[in-house]
């Protein structure tokens, strides 16, 4: 992969010298996108024109593009699409798949008169694409939890990812971080901060405001949503001072009234989803599954710590359906969720949209290291809706059944529930 912003920037900035937008821009292992899903939810219900760019998409290329929390008009984005193309040909770029994408959201965003965009990093930072804004564009930047993904292109070590990640970090700019982090972790960001003259907070997930004031039915699910929803209660906090932004600060109702949006919207991450029509049988008889996108080390162990509190308020066995992208660490992952006496099915999700060079990892090879995890029944099936219908039938009929592994996997099944609707 050909990390370079010089491409991109003359894709965006041979049209548009300054955006006609402002940012806020947010980098982070696990937990960027969500925390990007409660601001964009925070400013649209204060009336802000507001747009989001998230990466990857979930079910369908064009929906990591948000405006005032509807997903971007798909023939919007394709005519977009192809003028940016046009742009990339006629000046000879030759310009990536995510630099296409990123350039295309830019362009919605000017296009659409938004106030705020609230942009995603794709990998990295310092030379993600979304990088090319500069500070004067930007309200704030954020930096959630960083572990280690993408070692062959960020690096071996936290450390080193974290200095990848704090290349977002622009000067004079605000930047809110998860306190959560490696204390390692935690001195590089603040190295790249005081080097760039950018005031730092740290955000914690129990002392926000007005998080402290919520009721545990009003919080977002999960520990990992809870501190993504305090860094974008810090973010707002730094928007709203005066001379920053015009919006007023958040109250309780503002963020109760996110959470339960998000919760609506923001799909693949701890989604219950009754897949019952996917079965091959004509029973009508709900099967409520839980979905998340996780990939790696951090987001599995998270994964499994929430499946833990589902079965111990509710005693059942678990059947995990698992696919993962190719040169990722299987066994690191499949050792944080599966534990002895799960059953497992393992499978290849198909080719992703705009994303030629994802490859799936071999389920053979996955179901192979989830059966030294675990004497409970381990299947390999060829596609989603077959490891679908697999857990059903071999399963027990009370079991979790739990989707996860990849974005990609969660992606391609709630496509495949859309076609069996």
């Amino acid at each position: 992969m050909d990390l370079q912003l010089h491409r991109v920037t003359r894709l965006v900035r041979d049209y548009h010298a300054t955006l006609p937008w402002k940012a806020i821009h947010i980098a982070g292992t696990n937990g960027k996108g969500t925390t990007a899903a409660y601001l964009s939810a925070f400013l649209h219900g204060k009336g802000v024109k507001v747009g989001r760019f998230n990466s990857p998409h979930l079910k369908y290329r064009h929906d990591c593009i948000v405006l005032n929390e509807q997903t971007v008009d798909k023939d919007l984005f394709l005519e977009v699409e192809r003028l940016v193309k046009l742009r990339d040909s006629e000046a000879k770029l030759d310009s990536t798949s995510f630099e296409l994408l990123t350039a295309t959201a830019f362009e919605i965003f000017s296009q659409q008169k938004v106030d705020v965009a609230v942009v995603e990093c794709g990998m990295g930072g310092r030379l993600d694409a979304t990088n090319i804004l500069l500070p004067e564009e930007v309200l704030c930047c954020a930096i959630t939890g960083i572990s280690l993904d993408h070692q062959d292109m960020l690096g071996d070590t936290l450390e080193k990812i974290a200095a990848e990640k704090a290349g977002i970090i622009k000067t004079g700019v605000p930047v809110v971080i998860n306190s959560h982090n490696q204390k390692s972790v935690l001195s590089v960001l603040k190295a790249r901060a005081a080097a760039c003259g950018s005031p730092l907070s740290e955000s914690t997930a129990s002392d926000e405001e007005p998080l402290s004031r919520l009721s545990r039915s009003e919080l977002a699910v999960g520990a990992s949503s809870q501190e993504n929803l305090a860094i974008a209660t810090r973010v707002f906090e730094k928007l709203s001072q005066p001379g920053r932004f015009d919006v007023s600060p958040l109250t309780k109702a503002d963020v109760v009234s996110a959470v339960a949006q998000v919760k609506q919207t923001w799909k693949g991450r701890l989604q219950w989803e009754d897949l019952a029509r996917l079965a091959t049988s004509q029973s009508t008889a709900e099967r409520h599954c839980l979905l998340d996108g996780a990939h790696n080390k951090e987001g599995a162990s998270r994964l499994r710590a929430y499946v833990d509190q589902v079965i111990a308020a509710t005693p059942r066995p678990v059947v995990w359906i698992v696919a993962m992208s190719s040169g990722k660490d299987a066994d690191e992952v499949l050792s944080q969720l599966i534990r002895n006496g799960d059953g497992v099915v393992a499978c290849e999700f198909g080719d992703v949209d705009g994303m030629p060079w994802v490859k799936p990892h071999s389920a053979k090879d996955l179901i192979a290291i989830a059966a030294t995890k675990t004497s409970g029944t381990t299947l390999t099936a060829p596609n989603p809706v077959s490891a679908v219908r697999a857990a059903f039938t071999h399963g027990p009929e009370d079991a979790l059944v739990v989707i996860g592994g990849s974005l990609y996997l969660v992606g391609q099944v709630l496509r495949d529930l859309d076609k069996h609707a």
